[in-house]
């Protein structure tokens, strides 16, 4: 992230759906844990913060995994939380500093492939 500070890059059901996805060398709580970094959603459910600390366990952590799991999923060393919404079935961030925003630097079609290649199946509105 050095040199551009451009953010976030995902929404919440984005980062679970692509933890889930088929991978041979990393396993899905290695997926979430990479990927959280990039998440800043304001609407992201409250089972968020166990399924990180879920991650960390898995991955060896021993104590205050919760207590990590919302230093991780709330930090604002980057970017706040942005709102992430539908806008004509475009999956879209409303913070001032992420690419994916209307009116910002990607055109509608650059944001339709993003959103359709990120967007979980059956998804149609923020979970």
């Amino acid at each position: 992230m050095e040199g551009h500070f451009r953010g976030p890059a995902f929404a919440w059901p984005e980062v679970v759906a692509a933890a889930r996805q088929p991978d041979q060398d990393h396993t899905p709580a290695e997926r979430l844990l990479l990927l959280v970094p990039a998440c800043a959603d304001s609407n992201r459910p409250r089972e968020a913060v166990d399924l990180v600390a879920e991650a960390l366990t898995a991955l060896g952590a021993r104590s205050d995994v919760r207590q990590v799991s919302e230093e991780l999923l709330n930090s604002g060393r980057y970017w706040t939380p942005c709102p992430w919404v539908n806008v004509d079935d475009v999956l879209v961030g409303s913070g001032p500093h992420t690419y994916r925003r209307y009116g910002g630097e990607l055109s509608r079609e650059q944001l339709r492939l993003i959103a359709d290649t990120l967007q979980p199946s059956g998804i149609t509105d923020q979970q």
